[in-house]
């Protein structure tokens, strides 16, 4: 019922667009298969969203969506007086399972002007979108960082999104802020999103180079403890064909002395429709830091010490299609390895 809903919502978004060119509908599918040998590293859960079936000592063939397929609807309508009221709702779409309802992603209503953007929903994490997966070409692919050793996965990392939140946005010349926090209070769940979690991003873009540094403040467990992750990084272009990027983070999940610092590097060289991309990363942790997944948090897998590397290709079609291959390894602590290799298609519209 609710995938006949949402295609009910599409077909009238779409029948609107027609008469009104402030709303659009937008989306991005995604098949990808992959050989995945793993010698039993931890972030291979079955119980991860995405990335997931391949049991320890064994090695498979998968095709996965790994979450990049989505469908949404965007709507702005001037108001006068540069005043513009903005509205967004994203559905979480599986490309090679057909599933239009395979989890929520954004959904909220906002102002915008000079002054900034105002939102109230659920919303985009500063702490994930400023460096994080903008910084990799690899994202919701088998070949990524996040969660495979050189940048810091789940909710309160880069994945996921937060519920019952405000955010505000501006831009000052090169300078940027955006902060958000949630609101909701008092109904006993660790959802990110619950009253006192914050995130906030700064940073300052230049012609051929970025700087930012961002942290979220939380409670992961809703035990009125408070967690904290807080990551610096930059990128530097250099004649429009290099492009080099730095992340450390340093993860406190849980508010004593079993931390992490994880880093990443990442390459990348553009020549005419094509791009190479050769990334690294390092997740350096104490001893309480390893954790494995569960059903309530399936994001949650922490590797005490983890190398990552990856390497591919990128061909781009033209703006709206692409295809992708390449070797990502992740060597965890006590021989616990995991390689595969991959090749994917992607469609954005």
């Amino acid at each position: 019922m609710n995938t006949i809903r949402i295609v009910l919502a599409l077909a009238l978004a779409a029948g609107a667009q027609a008469a009104s060119a402030a709303l659009a509908v937008y989306g991005q599918l995604q098949a990808e298969m992959a050989q995945v040998t793993n010698d039993g590293f931890g972030e291979n859960y079955a119980l991860l969203p995405g990335r997931t079936g391949t049991a320890a000592g064994e090695t498979s063939l998968r095709l996965a969506d790994n979450r990049r397929g989505r469908l949404g609807v965007k709507v702005r309508e001037d108001l006068g007086a540069d005043l513009a009221a903005i509205a967004r709702f994203e559905w979480q779409a599986n490309t090679v399972t057909g599933n239009l309802n395979d989890g929520a992603r954004e959904a909220w209503v906002g102002l915008q002007g000079e002054w900034g953007e105002l939102k109230a929903g659920r919303l985009r994490a500063p702490y994930k979108y400023t460096g994080g997966v903008n910084y990799d070409p690899f994202a919701y692919t088998y070949l990524e960082a996040r969660l495979s050793g050189g940048m810091k996965g789940g909710d309160y990392g880069q994945n996921g999104f937060w519920d019952t939140s405000v955010s505000y946005r501006n831009r000052w010349g090169g300078f940027g802020f955006w902060l958000a926090a949630g609101l909701d209070q008092g109904d006993g769940t660790a959802n990110a999103g619950n009253s006192g979690d914050a995130s906030l991003a700064l940073d300052y873009r230049g012609r051929h180079w970025e700087v930012f540094a961002a942290a979220n403040v939380y409670d992961a467990d809703n035990d009125g403890g408070r967690d904290t992750v807080a990551k610096l990084g930059g990128q530097l272009r250099i004649g429009g064909r290099h492009t080099v990027s730095v992340q450390y983070e340093q993860d406190n999940p849980d508010g004593n002395d079993n931390d992490a610092a994880i880093y990443f590097l990442g390459y990348r060289l553009r020549f005419g429709q094509n791009i190479i991309a050769a990334q690294a990363g390092r997740t350096a942790g104490d001893p309480g830091y390893a954790v494995a997944p569960t059903t309530a948090d399936p994001l949650a897998a922490r590797q005490i010490d983890t190398t990552y590397y990856a390497l591919g290709v990128i061909h781009r079609f033209n703006k709206k299609v692409r295809l992708f291959a390449g070797f990502r390894n992740s060597d965890g602590e006590g021989n616990q390895d995991l390689s595969v290799y991959s090749a994917g298609l992607r469609f954005d519209f």
